[in-house]
């Protein structure tokens, strides 16, 4: 009775497994995989590591959100604050002000003139 229950939770574990490389495949990043499932960023990254699943971290010039830098330009073209950028993106400012720099983009001066 017991093998037959470690085998149906080695089963489990190799179909998780399966599913979490098929979304590395598709090109999901961790933080949305880990969003998408209701999981921790660290929880996904903790079972891919233990496991050597083959997910690079998608960090550089792209921030935790997946945004890309033309994400941030169109927003820059369009008028809009840093702080506006980053309220429509669902990033920080200093997100939004790390991009601006990178890419030499240029936002409004969101500051308010007295």
């Amino acid at each position: 009775m017991i093998n037959e229950w470690n085998e149906m939770k080695a089963r489990h574990e190799q179909e998780i497994l399966g599913f979490l490389q098929r979304m590395a495949n598709e090109g999901y990043s961790r933080s949305q995989a880990a969003q998408l499932l209701g999981k921790n960023t660290s929880s996904i990254s903790y079972m891919v590591n233990k496991h050597k699943l083959n997910w690079p971290i998608r960090l550089a010039n792209h921030g935790r959100k997946g945004h890309k830098p033309d994400d941030y330009r169109k927003l820059a073209e369009a008028g809009f604050s840093k702080a506006e950028a980053a309220s429509e993106l669902g990033v920080h400012w200093n997100t939004v002000d790390e991009m601006a720099r990178v890419y030499k983009l240029n936002f409004r001066d969101g500051r308010r003139k007295i």
